[in-house]
């Protein structure tokens, strides 16, 4: 497999556009030099000097003159194969090398030599960079083979790579006193070009998109070249010429771009250059926008939603692309901060819309991961403007606000990390403080009715709704509470005490919801001790019967 994929990428090659197809190489004869002696020392192939001296139209091969100039192929010249370097890898990069057998994963330091295949998967990406400063970064799904990477005997270099999909994008680094020969073939098109900065892109109808951003290069298919300038771009279908380069858009712009998010998902809108299709949003780690962690394509108008970002400091690139899918050039990285964490804490108690009676409230949350405090909120506006609690460090999961007058309230809970960074507030949520319920009234209390064997209490007016407690003691503080019940019905039976002496009786009323009045005014009754006429009787008869016998 491997070996086709070359075939037919070296295929590729001989569709250079023809300027660097026939580029030459000025050789300076020496005294004492022979054309043979040439040939021997620069060619790769000695046996090609007969080309040197049609190419030169020499009627006399042996007789060459100092001084005298003489033109060789750049392709014939001698060469040493020139090893790349794995700089950057992200993701599922694989190559596949000669003479290895299948593909390995392609780690940093890695040693990329001629003949290699490069393969990227979704969300992955790899850099390489030579020895003279030139790097290549092939982006996500990219599948790309190293035809040639060789060093001239001269230091030039020699390139040849063929895209069959994906995108790359290169910066050439262009040798003192020497031109780079750099060309990236793709299935519909060869663009070739000496120290640049270009993207080449191939979609899956082979279409071949490319773009300068900075130096030219020249772009052949079906036998016709156009050159690119800077800013400018071209687009080749398969089976097609070049169309006429065109403009590359500028990027389009952030409005309102924070510094920080603190929400997941968050948003960033940016504003429309004329005859934008689409933009690209690109959110990297570094600033070199390698280690891509998000990207997305928007239409102009829609807002780029980012979700799952973990936290941390990142750069946000963007570029517009036009009708025929030529991208733009890069907007310059942006620093962006995504910071969600800590999240807002979940609210266990008051309840949403609730009615809190009673002179304390108590408020409960769940813990947050990465809390260290939390900071609750409590104010009489959705604004939160006028805030009579705002507590803060509460290092506890519950606390209790007391003293809240009557009223609608609005409270929020924000978590807050060790070093005190706070996150974002929770929902606000809402509670009312109602009016205290009117007093139950003050029980008018009969006078204790005393019976034989039991007592009766007795309220005069009652109230529908009202339960009334009733105590009775034998000191008037009721500190000695002998009875001591509620009844639904304004009345109380019990029996009647035992022991003589002054009982004192109140009662208070008590609504639905368990709140007392104030108790009556305390009444008394009295239990006297009665003569014992039966233990009295019992004697006399037992002394009767005493007599009786005596006598």
């Amino acid at each position: 497999m491997f070996v086709a994929w070359l075939a037919l990428a070296l295929s590729v090659v001989g569709t250079l556009p023809a300027a660097h197809a026939s580029d030459l190489n000025s050789i300076t004869v020496q005294k004492g030099d022979t054309l043979l002696d040439l040939c021997r020392r620069y060619l790769e192939v000695p046996s090609d000097c007969r080309q040197i001296v049609r190419l030169n139209r020499l009627r006399n091969p042996d007789l060459i003159l100092p001084g005298q100039k003489l033109a060789m192929p750049v392709d014939a010249l001698k060469s040493s194969p020139v090893a790349g370097i794995v700089t950057f890898v992200k993701g599922d990069v694989l190559n596949e090398s000669p003479g290895r057998g299948g593909r390995r994963p392609l780690l940093v330091n890695d040693a990329v030599l001629q003949g290699t295949r490069i393969f990227t998967g979704k969300e992955s990406g790899v850099e390489v960079a030579y020895d003279d400063g030139t790097t290549f970064f092939l982006r996500p799904e990219s599948t790309l083979s190293l035809i040639r990477t060789r060093r001239l005997i001269d230091s030039r270099m020699l390139r040849d790579f063929f895209l069959q999909t994906g995108e790359i994008i290169n910066r050439i680094q262009r040798a003192t006193g020497h031109e780079q020969r750099y060309n990236i073939q793709t299935p519909s098109a060869v663009a070739g070009t000496r120290g640049t900065i270009f993207k080449i892109a191939v979609d899956p109808a082979e279409t071949t998109r490319s773009g300068v951003l900075q130096g030219r290069i020249d772009v052949a298919a079906m036998e016709q070249t156009v050159s690119v300038d800077e800013g400018e771009g071209t687009v080749v279908r398969k089976g097609r010429a070049p169309l006429p380069p065109r403009k590359l858009l500028l990027p389009p712009v952030p409005s309102e771009l924070q510094k920080s998010y603190r929400t997941d998902p968050f948003q960033i809108v940016f504003t429309g250059v004329e005859k934008t299709a689409s933009f690209r949003v690109i959110l990297a780690r570094d600033a070199g926008m390698k280690d891509v962690t998000r990207e997305k394509v928007i239409k102009p108008g829609e807002p780029c939603t980012f979700e799952g970002v973990p936290d941390g400091v990142y750069w946000m690139q963007a570029l517009s692309i036009d009708e025929l899918g030529l991208e733009g050039a890069f907007s310059v990285p942006v620093p962006v901060e995504v910071r969600v964490n800590p999240l807002p804490p979940i609210v266990q108690e008051p309840a949403d819309g609730s009615e809190i009676r009673g002179k304390e409230i108590s408020f409960r949350w769940l813990k947050v991961t990465g809390a260290a405090s939390y900071h609750l909120q409590i104010a009489r506006d959705k604004e939160f403007s006028d805030k009579p609690v705002d507590l803060k460090n509460n290092v506890d999961l519950s606390t209790v606000a007391r003293g809240l007058a009557v009223g609608s309230y609005f409270f929020r809970l924000s978590s807050v990390t060790a070093d005190g960074y706070q996150g974002e507030w929770s929902n606000t949520l809402g509670f009312t403080v109602p009016p205290p319920p009117p007093i139950p009234p003050t029980p008018d209390l009969e006078r204790p009715v005393t019976g034989k064997n039991e007592m009766r209490l007795r309220v005069r007016v009652t109230v529908p709704g009202l339960a009334y407690h009733f105590q009775v003691a034998k000191n008037p503080g009721f500190a000695g509470v002998v009875v001591d019940e509620t009844r639904n019905s304004p009345e109380l039976v019990f029996p009647r005490p035992d022991e003589p002496g002054t009982y004192y009786v109140r009662s208070r009323c008590s609504d639905a919801a368990g709140n007392f009045g104030a108790f009556s005014p305390p009444q008394s009754f009295e239990i006297t001790r009665s003569f014992p006429y039966g233990w009295v009787g019992a004697g006399f008869g037992a002394v009767g019967i005493v007599l009786l016998i005596l006598l």
